[in-house]
């Protein structure tokens, strides 16, 4: 491994520690959201509410699926796979 693809491997890791962090505070935060509006809208029989509570499970879905998408992206090439594609991506 020389002084290059070392550096590399220190700037993926940090951007990607970086996209995890903050999707995982994403995820928390939307699934706790949506179970305080999943509460007041049974509570208040509102179905937008409720719904909102619905589209806030979706946020903290598409903020895991970010999460899986660091880490494979985050993956350096090797001899196998010289573009670090694995067979994930076909």
């Amino acid at each position: 491994m020389n002084r290059d693809s070392i550096l590399l491997n220190n700037d993926n890791d940090n951007r990607e520690g970086v996209i995890v962090k903050t999707s995982v505070i994403g995820v928390v935060t939307n699934v706790l959201l949506a179970v305080f509006k999943a509460v007041v809208g049974v509570a208040s029989h509102s179905i937008a509410i409720t719904l909102d509570a619905v589209n806030n499970l979706a946020d903290a879905l598409s903020s895991v699926i970010t999460i899986v998408g660091a880490k494979l992206g985050a993956k350096l090439p090797d001899k196998n796979t010289p573009w670090a594609m694995d067979a994930s991506s076909t």
